[in-house]
């Protein structure tokens, strides 16, 4: 009976993590075809983009937020930019870290500016990016605020006006929403981390000093 033990016990081991992938699966399974049904097909690619968001944060690479950051919001600047919402305020809120930058320069239209407002608002977002990798910042928790705000504020967004039909008159399409949500999401994200991982940072720094 003792010898029996051990192999019972690592036999269970995957049987419960089998049981327990096999119900995460079919919960977001789930909740993807609710979403897609509701909203439509267009907002696959968001939910897709979520979850590779939150697996890519469970690797441990070196300088993975230094890219990923930036890549993030540059794609959803790209295409906040396709689907601009009403007078282009959904493009100018998803890049609020550059928008400054139009005041200062001449142009007719956004069009002649807009990869340069993109462009300019990636280093900063690199530079943040550099700094939760440098912070002791949770991977996980900014991939979580990042989704969980960016579902929020679409979900806000949306449910703003009285039916869906409405918010898409208003802006064009779902996606206006969702490029737009997922930007300040990852505004939401970056600065909750930044601030988190500073306190972190300096509540730590005077006990290493004391350690050496």
């Amino acid at each position: 009976m003792s010898s029996d033990e051990p192999t019972t016990g690592t036999t269970n081991r995957p049987v419960q993590f089998t049981l327990r992938t096999l119900l995460m699966i079919v919960s977001a399974l789930a909740a993807t075809l609710g979403a897609v049904r509701w909203l439509g097909a267009e907002v696959l690619p968001f939910i897709l983009v979520a979850g590779g968001i939150w697996l890519t944060a469970q690797t441990k690479a070196r300088h993975l937020l230094v890219w990923l950051v930036p890549a993030l919001w540059s794609l959803c600047a790209f295409g906040s930019w396709h689907h601009p919402g009403d007078e282009y305020g959904m493009f100018g809120v998803s890049i609020l870290v550059s928008i400054w930058l139009a005041f200062m320069l001449n142009f007719g239209h956004l069009s002649e500016v807009y990869l340069l407002l993109i462009a300019a608002g990636a280093l900063p977002m690199a530079v943040f990016g550099f700094l939760l990798d440098r912070l002791p910042v949770s991977r996980r928790l900014w991939a979580a605020i990042h989704i969980v705000a960016s579902v929020g504020l679409f979900a806000w967004g949306l449910l703003s006006f009285p039916s869906l039909e409405r918010a898409i008159a208003k802006n064009g399409s779902i996606s206006a929403y969702a490029y737009c949500a997922a930007n300040l999401g990852l505004y939401v994200s970056v600065l909750t981390c930044l601030g988190g991982g500073v306190v972190v940072w300096l509540w730590r720094r005077p006990r290493r000093r004391n350690e050496m």
